[in-house]
């Protein structure tokens, strides 16, 4: 072959892959983007459902030996070792949990995390990294500027029954994940992933296009009024600047998207009537058209201010490392001093204690709050979980039923520890929680090695998923992103791509790939089942609303049929046999749902209720007083 042919050759080769990785990032940004549109993949449908197509893709493409496409490094196959052992570990809680259902739920959740960790690192090579990051960077700014859209634009957005369930946070920004905290660590986790892009892309238009929806994403995390979103955003922002090979433009870049995101959220603070309401009014409506085109403004001058500057400078200015060493004294004495001026144990008195903040300024006066809005109360109470079985926990799932009877007085209802970590200490012991940490700490300690060692020109993905990476971990500590499946699909994905490897496609055996191919089967079989449970239980539901107490009643037990241990099924019969006015079928299903799950208060306050109903009058004092003892703050029982 003569030399042009060759090189009309390779250029047609790299277009391929250009295209290839293209449509990579794109496929990486829609997924991201449906899945936080619906709820952030918080129902249990559609966590199901994403289970399923997960493990059936992977054993498929294990089998036809199509994955991995590069060797696993052995930090990956630790990892996968680790994760399968903590699902493992929440499988083998069910032996002593009050409730196999809420076990089971948590397995589901663990075993999808497994399998996006597993699919991640069997897709994904160092020469794909970029296009990992660019993907969930378009992803996370398409979600932030939905999100930005529907309070500036209301009409077209709906408002998915928030104001009616929770009318106090209906002026804090949730759209489309329905959860104001998520939103805002998810926008976060976004932004050093857009900031290597700025960075690192050959054209200078599209790196001011990266840098420029990030004064937007600010804007979202400040209507979020989020304490946590904030404290991502500096933790990956520092990590990027940490981990990156050449930290200068970095740093150009973080700071030309502050100076943008200060005057888009101040452009906002002066409009108090679309950051706090009341919303909907013609006032704030007029307020929004006009916020999006000054947004819109922002963003631009903040993305074009960056490419020219990157176009004056490049190659022109060489920052003494001296400088840079003082820079960073510098700025860790600042942190010290902010530190130590801010009062800490006057701020940790203030965590401790239950909230209050200004409801004519919420957004303001709740984001330099020091509350740890019950927090605190929610930690202690899971180490105390802890504490009464240290060594297995009291059971994945159990947390919930352990915070309603074991919560301080005037403190509401919550399923989760708002803590990754004490919750699964609390709930796996400190086996569960050493496997979680183990498997952690080899994420990003791998991660960060491989990071360190690999070229200057690979390095920017590296450390920028990384960042999000860390961001998140971090994030998972002080709120319940494990539960939020996009956040923490977005976390895992980024730290798992970390520890890509770049060496040749490994020759899988047979015996790993009817392995993996049976492991997955086994999986999408148990993720079919509680789906098909939760869907038939979405119809009898819907039948009692519409007044079909028959259908209600068929549908409920063919759930029950499906997953006979279940008590939310046995729960449904209960209910619907109750409005068929047969009180024994009722009765008997709701005795047998407080054996599936005698932690339960409702369900001994339902038994209390359909016992009266049929005059058993000292069952039904016996029932509620078991209620009463599973909650005692509640008013009623008081």
């Amino acid at each position: 072959m003569t030399e042009p042919s060759l090189h009309v050759t390779r250029s047609v080769a790299s277009t391929r892959t250009s295209v290839a990785g293209a449509w990579a990032s794109v496929g990486i940004a829609a997924a991201l983007v449906w899945l936080a549109w619906n709820n952030g993949g918080y129902d249990a449908t559609v966590r199901y459902g994403v289970t399923i197509v997960v493990w059936w893709t992977l054993g498929l493409g294990v089998l036809l030996g199509l994955l991995p496409r590069a060797r696993l490094t052995q930090a990956g196959l630790v990892a996968l070792e680790l994760m399968a052992a903590l699902c493992a570990w929440t499988f083998a809680s069910s032996l002593w949990a009050s409730s196999a259902e809420h076990v089971l739920v948590e397995f589901n959740r663990d075993a999808l995390y497994l399998g996006v960790v597993a699919l991640a690192l069997a897709v994904a090579r160092e020469s794909d990294l970029g296009r990992v990051a660019d993907g969930l960077a378009v992803g996370i700014a398409v979600v932030a500027m939905i999100a930005l859209a529907s309070r500036l634009f209301p009409d077209p957005f709906p408002t998915r029954g928030i104001p009616e369930f929770l009318p106090g946070t209906v002026t804090r920004l949730s759209f489309p994940l329905g959860y104001w905290n998520g939103l805002a660590i998810l926008t976060a986790l976004g932004v050093p992933l857009l900031v290597r892009g700025a960075v690192s892309w050959r054209s200078l238009p599209m790196r001011g296009l990266a840098l420029a929806p990030v004064p937007a994403m600010a804007a979202v995390i400040y209507l979020c009024s989020s304490r946590g979103g904030v404290i991502a955003l500096l933790v990956g922002a520092m990590a990027l600047v940490v981990l990156s090979a050449d930290r200068w433009p970095v740093v150009a870049a973080l700071a030309t998207a502050w100076a943008g995101s200060a005057a888009a959220i101040y452009s906002f603070h002066v409009r108090p009537d679309l950051v706090n309401g009341p919303l909907g009014t013609e006032a704030v409506l007029d307020q929004g058209r006009t916020m999006a085109i000054i947004v819109a403004g922002i963003c631009a001058a903040t993305g074009a201010l960056f490419a020219l500057a990157s176009w004056l400078i490049r190659g022109r200015i060489r920052i003494p490392r001296a400088l840079g060493v003082a820079a960073a004294v510098l700025a860790v004495a600042t942190l010290v001093v902010g530190m130590a001026v801010a009062q800490p144990q006057k701020r940790f008195q203030a965590f401790k204690a239950f909230p209050t903040f200004t409801q004519a300024d919420f957004v303001n006066s709740h984001l330099t709050s020091g509350s740890g809005t019950g927090r605190w109360q929610q930690w202690t109470a899971a180490v105390d979980a802890w504490q009464e079985a240290p060594v297995a926990g009291i059971g994945a799932g159990g947390y919930k039923a352990y915070w309603v009877q074991h919560r301080p007085a005037d403190f509401g209802f919550v399923t989760d520890a708002h803590s990754l970590y004490l919750e699964t200490l609390g709930e796996l012991g400190l086996v569960g929680f050493l496997l979680l940490a183990a498997l952690l700490s080899v994420l990003v300690g791998a991660g960060g090695i491989r990071c360190g060692r690999c070229p200057s020109t690979e390095r920017s993905a590296r450390a920028a998923l990384l960042a999000a990476g860390l961001a998140f971990l971090v994030a998972a500590g002080i709120d319940w992103m494990w539960e939020l499946t996009v956040v923490a699909l977005v976390g895992l994905i980024a730290l798992a791509a970390g520890v890509a490897s770049g060496n040749p496609k490994p020759r899988s055996s047979w015996s790993q790939r009817v392995g993996v191919t049976l492991t997955s089967v086994v999986i999408v079989a148990a993720s079919v089942v509680p789906l098909a449970t939760e869907l038939e239980l979405e119809a009898s539901r819907r039948d009692v609303r519409r007044g079909d107490t028959s259908g209600a009643l068929a549908h409920a037990i063919t759930a029950r049929r499906i997953a006979p241990w279940a008590a939310s099924s046995l729960l449904q019969i209960a209910l619907a046999a109750e409005q068929e006015r047969d009180l024994v079928a009722a009765r008997a299903a709701i005795e047998l749902a407080t054996q599936r799950d005698p932690d339960d208060w409702l369900l001994w306050v339902t038994r209390s209720r359909l016992e009266t109903k049929d005059g058993d009058a000292l069952e039904a004092e016996e029932s509620l007083r078991k209620a009463a003892t599973l909650n005692p703050r509640f008013q009623l029982f008081r």
